[in-house]
């Protein structure tokens, strides 16, 4: 009785630790790829200083990375679907901040972590978010909040 009650007590410290690390990463991450992506379009040529003044644009190309599926809404349907883009970012950084979530308060209350087949839970998102692209301007993320508007 009195390890059942003590299990249900960790169960719920655990449930509890799992929402707050993923309400804390989900933000970190959203912010984390706008700014990741400001700085692969600084670095392809598309955002230059000159003086006090910043020019946006006079790339066709830019990089993205696999993660990134955005991409190819904004490029297809441009502003139209610029919103949907946005909210595949959100929803992505969700995915990610409960993946890591999920092994860290496992991590932490010593069980024992299913990575799944092959552990793709940890090469997966390190694919994706190392795994970088060239693509035409349109599908970065920077070009529709810069040189778009």
């Amino acid at each position: 009785m009195e390890a059942t009650m003590s299990q249900e007590r960790n169960n719920v410290w655990q449930v509890f630790l799992f929402v707050v690390i993923s309400l804390v990463l989900w933000p970190i991450h959203f912010v984390g790829c706008v700014l990741v992506s400001y700085q692969l379009f600084r670095m392809a040529g598309g955002i230059k200083e000159i003086g006090l003044w910043t020019q946006y644009g006079g790339i066709e190309w830019s990089w993205t990375n696999f993660a990134w599926p955005g991409g190819v809404l904004t490029w297809a349907g441009g502003e139209r679907l610029g919103l949907f883009a946005i909210l595949f970012m959100a929803l992505g950084s969700g995915v990610a901040s409960l993946t890591v979530s999920s092994l860290i308060s496992r991590l932490l209350f010593g069980l024992q972590s299913d990575l799944g087949i092959w552990k793709w839970r940890i090469w997966l998102p390190l694919v994706l978010w190392l795994g970088w692209v060239p693509v035409p301007v349109r599908m970065t993320l920077t070009y529709w909040h810069t040189v778009a508007y």
